[in-house]
């Protein structure tokens, strides 16, 4: 899987797993997701090294 991250993937935190979102918004070395857990302030914004990417399948599996 490429370790380059776009606006639409679905990510999380690499030393806090419980933090996944969304890609909105791409700040050249920051990105800002929207939070999966959040209700009211929901996007956060963290360095690029911070984040991985959630397989698809892995998504899938955290639905259900």
């Amino acid at each position: 899987m490429s370790l380059l991250k776009r606006i639409g993937d679905r990510v999380r935190v690499i030393d806090q797993d419980w933090i996944t979102g969304t890609v909105v918004e791409d700040l050249g070395k920051r990105l800002v997701i929207i939070n999966d857990d959040a209700w009211d302030d929901d996007k956060l914004e963290f360095h690029v090294s911070d984040l991985e990417l959630i397989e698809e399948d892995e998504t899938e599996w955290n639905e259900l």
